[in-house]
């Protein structure tokens, strides 16, 4: 129910704002467990966030000048070197400040690691991560319609004359488009679908159905579309039966 929910919820942001704390304290045990609970979760988004944790890590035994937890400490990053170019060229860097760690770092080529920015950064990137996990975003709303709208308006301009398809005309008002948009993994924070056409959320009653071509529109829209038992997608030129289109289940 509701409130089992909401308890669910508040446990995890709590445990969210825990991890955050200790962060900010230099302490990343908590971030490191919380990685290896969703380890899984986040191999699925390519999140390279547990990566970032060792590397601080790392640096913190080399400023502690506990030189040989360090190299034993170098193991965990073998299995991202393979992953992501990215980390290899991190690690090269990790590697070159073991060999200046033992004179003086923060008077090394390699000093900018010991910037404390970088600790803010990984707040951020902790932030982030555990947030889209929750299926939510750390941005406000008007911040997450602002960025959807800029990546969704390059697509709206290059297909505005798709209004001229006299089928979708008559549902759709003068300034919208149906038009599926992606608009990127960061901003996917629930399964829930919108009928792009009558924008309208779906329901138990209004499921989506999906085309024979592949489109999804919900029941009521495909409905509205349908001349007799022959239906023309709104999105592409195939036409096909009524009885084709297949529900969807979220």
């Amino acid at each position: 129910n509701d409130n089992e929910l909401f308890n669910i919820e508040q446990t995890i942001l709590e445990e969210i704002n825990y991890v955050l704390e200790n962060i900010r304290e230099k302490n990343l045990q908590p971030a490191l467990d919380w990685c290896k609970r969703n380890r899984e979760q986040l191999l699925k988004t390519n999140s390279l966030l547990e990566f970032y944790l060792h590397k601080m890590r790392f640096l913190q035994l080399l400023t502690e000048q506990n030189y040989v937890d360090a190299k034993i400490y170098m193991s965990n990053f073998s299995q991202y070197i393979r992953m992501n170019s990215e980390c290899e060229k991190v690690v090269k860097e990790l590697m070159g400040a073991f060999v200046f760690a033992q004179r003086d770092l923060s008077k090394s080529p390699y000093k900018y690691l010991l910037e404390p920015h970088l600790w803010l950064q990984l707040s951020e990137l902790f932030m982030k991560q555990a947030f889209q996990q929750m299926g939510l975003s750390q941005d406000s709303p008007l911040c997450v319609v602002m960025k959807t709208g800029f990546s969704a308006l390059p697509a709206l301009m290059s297909i505005v004359n798709a209004m001229q398809n006299t089928q979708v005309c008559h549902i759709l008002s003068k300034d919208e488009l149906p038009i599926e948009v992606d608009v990127g993994q960061d901003h996917r924070y629930h399964s829930v679908f919108a009928c792009p056409i009558l924008r309208q959320q779906t329901t138990d009653q209004n499921p989506p159905m999906k085309l024979v071509c592949g489109h999804v529109i919900s029941k009521d829209a495909l409905s509205k579309l349908t001349t007799q038992t022959k239906l023309k997608c709104p999105y592409c030129p195939m036409e096909q039966n009524l009885s084709d289109a297949r529900q969807l289940f979220f």
